[in-house]
Parts: structure tokens; sequence; C-alpha cells
């Protein structure tokens, strides 16, 4: 099956559903967004192949969905279903554990991304000063089709905006931070795009 195509991209979901479960079928398996994904949701990926390569962060927010309940729910579902303690794979704190933070306990062998194209340097600053700097793993932005708004030298700026409960239809709208924005964009590629794009971004 690989030698027909030796490259296959899918879900996680996909791969128990399509792949037929044969040891080491592929020689490498690669795990994307590892830090939200747990074992038991992986293991069956990583059988597949001789060797599996994870991608993630250990520091980003976990994803509060089904692959990461407590372990109180864990073992409700156990009693439900009649399954042996043997057969359990709970966490000692109060989450399952990702592949990626099982990777790392296990002495796997890892390498640091320090560049970081997704975000503006002003919004992963923060991260950068709460989270990444403290472990020195600091991340240099790069975002090189991003032109600064007018003359600030910025991509994103900060303002505060008070808003109008008088003009408000609902606690689920900003009219007044909607009406205030200033924060622009506009891709260096499209120099003769006269239309910008507005975004903005809610701290609560």
């Amino acid at each position: 099956m690989s030698k027909v195509l030796p490259i296959w991209m899918m879900s996680l979901d996909d791969v128990s559903r399509i792949v037929p479960l044969e040891m080491n079928a592929f020689d490498y398996v690669i795990i994307d967004e590892a830090s939200q994904c747990n074992f038991a949701y992986a293991f069956p990926a990583m059988y597949r192949a001789e060797h599996t390569i994870f991608f993630g962060d250990t520091l980003q927010m976990r994803d509060d969905n089904i692959m990461f309940k407590s372990n109180d729910q864990l073992n409700a579902i156990a009693k439900k279903h009649k399954i042996p303690d043997v057969y359990q794979i709970k966490a000692e704190e109060d989450t399952v554990k990702s592949v990626m933070d099982i990777a790392n306990l296990n002495g796997f062998k890892t390498t640091t991304l320090k560049y970081h194209y997704r975000s503006p340097k002003e919004l992963i600053g923060f991260s950068n000063e709460a989270y990444y700097e403290p472990i020195g793993r600091k991340l240099e932005a790069v975002n090189d089709n991003i032109v600064p708004y007018k003359d600030t030298g910025r991509v994103l700026l900060n303002h505060l905006v008070t808003p109008n409960d008088n003009e408000e239809i609902g606690s689920r709208t900003n009219f007044a931070e909607i009406q205030n924005s200033t924060v622009g964009r506009r891709n260096k590629n499209r120099p003769n795009f006269e239309r910008q794009v507005y975004s903005h971004i809610d701290l609560l």
C-alpha cells in the first residue's frame, strides 16, 4: 500500500478507519499538534509505522475535549463498561498526558523550532515573556508578508475601548469596539490593494 502512495495525510480517526492494522506498514508517522493528542488516540497510528515524529508545543493551551478527560471521568467510564484497572490509562495529575508529554518524560530526542510565523511580534511577545523566555525558549516572530500599520512600525496596536451599554443589543456584542477599531493589516505582496482588513482581539 505504501508503495502505491508513499505519503498519506489524514486524521488519526481516518488512520484507524482506512489503513489496515499492519505493524510497521510505513517507515514514519508524523503526528502534528501532538500536545493536543493523548496516547490512546495516537497509538493506532504509531503501531502502523516503524518510527514516530511528534510536532507540538507542550506549553500550548490544551483543547478541552474528549481526548483529555479527567481521572474522575475516566473512572466513571471504566465503571460503566466494567474495564479492569490493568487496562486503564490514567494520569497521576488531573488530566491525561499528551503523547508529547509522554515523549518528553521518556527522554525522546527533541529539537526546538525558534521561529514563529503565525502571530505578529506584539502578540507572541506576551507568550514569550510569560512562558517561553523563562525556560530559555524565546520565539522569534517572522511575518515578512505583513506591512506595519501606517508610521507606527507595528502590526498590532493596543487600545482600550469602553462599551456603551445603551448601544449594545445583547451581552455578546460590542459595537463600541468595532467603531473604534484602528488595527489594520495589509499584505506587501499586494501594495495596490486599497481595502484594508481590520481585526481585533478581545482580552477578557
